[in-house]
């Protein structure tokens, strides 16, 4: 397949299999999906593997996570490109270049990105790959500004009072007789009702 490079207008061969090209004419590199070629960068890290794995007090293993970037007029919206909680909300920062070295292509693709976007038309949209140093123990560091993130957050947090409560019921159903601990169940679930409305 021959399509146009969007950095210099250069004819590029790309084969079927291929996710990621690199145009031999000025260097860009990009992320082949069906709709066209989507233009990547990277953010390089301003915070060094050596200083991120003293201040996590653990050896880290460097991360660059794709980031979609919308533009339309002034507007610019960010979609992470994989599944990451914490990430959610993240807009990378720092110097962009086009990158030296092999990088993953995002989990979702263009069209799932532009969606979550929630920009049905658009200028521009390249893929930024930002540094993140990710811990033994889970804990992301932004490669840029140094903020800490978990790298997987669970989102449905159960109230811990529920839990006590449930326990609670638990221990009532031993210590009470047979025929009491009856009615304390239908207490439990009452109490969740009137608790969570």
């Amino acid at each position: 397949m021959r399509v146009k490079c969007p950095g210099c207008g250069a004819e590029l061969e790309i084969l079927s299999q291929e996710r990621t090209v690199k145009c031999d004419f000025c260097g860009r590199s990009f992320l082949y999906d069906p709709k066209g070629l989507v233009l990547t960068e990277v953010i390089l890290p301003v915070i060094e593997k050596g200083v991120a794995e003293k201040v996590l007090g653990e050896k880290v293993e460097t991360r660059y996570y794709p980031f979609y970037r919308f533009s339309k007029g002034e507007r610019t919206v960010y979609v992470p490109g994989h599944d990451e909680p914490a990430l959610r909300s993240f807009i990378p920062q720092g110097d962009r270049v086009s990158p030296e070295f092999p990088l993953p292509p995002p989990e979702k693709g263009l069209e799932e990105a532009q969606s979550l976007s929630g920009m049905k038309e658009f200028d521009s949209c390249l893929i930024v790959y930002s540094p993140f140093y990710l811990s033994s123990s889970g804990i992301l560091m932004d490669g840029v500004t140094g903020r800490m993130f978990y790298e997987k957050v669970d989102e449905k947090r159960e109230d811990t009072r529920e839990h006590y409560a449930f326990l609670g019921l638990g221990v009532l159903t031993l210590v009470v007789p047979f025929p009491f601990n009856l009615i304390t169940i239908p207490f439990y679930f009452l109490w969740r009702r009137i608790w969570r409305s």
